[in-house]
């Protein structure tokens, strides 16, 4: 499945709004740098994490209709590219920024990527743990729990 854009606008304005950056080797990096810094590159962030989803889907679904249903191929493979290309980040509201909705949303990007191959190696994916994480410790409460549990009895 292609995720609607407003589901990548989500996770990218959670690391913007977070200021998350991820470390890169230039190969890797879509403009040669060494840092990739949300609120810097909103479109890049963007970019790289659709472009991961939309090589799940070509994995997924189009090798099983490459041979019996040749139109259908035509209809995926442009499906997938006009949604990659139409894409222009567009910042979430603030108050749509919830956290519980982030992870949710993170959890639903990763789902409909495994079928890309190789897909925890790529950058994508490792932004992608980036904005897990930051979810994680924006929750609610999160900053009043222990650092070491024990049991109250």
């Amino acid at each position: 499945m292609l995720l609607p854009h407003d589901h990548i606008d989500l996770l990218v304005t959670a690391a913007a709004t977070w200021d998350l950056e991820l470390g890169t080797e230039p190969a890797e990096h879509p403009l040669g740098k060494r840092i990739l810094r949300a609120a810097r590159e909103p479109d890049v962030v963007g970019a790289l994490l659709i472009g991961l989803n939309v090589r799940a889907f070509r994995d997924r679904y189009i090798p099983a209709t490459a041979a019996h249903e040749p139109a259908r191929l035509r209809e995926f493979e442009g499906e997938a590219g006009e949604y990659a290309s139409a894409y222009t980040y567009r910042p979430v509201h603030r108050t749509d920024l919830v956290p519980l909705h982030v992870l949710a949303a993170v959890r639903a990007w990763r789902y409909q990527c495994l079928d890309a191959e190789n897909y925890r190696e790529t950058l994508a994916w490792r932004f992608s743990e980036l904005i897990r994480s930051a979810a994680e410790d924006e929750l609610p409460g999160m900053d009043l729990a222990p650092l070491a549990w024990t049991r109250t009895s």
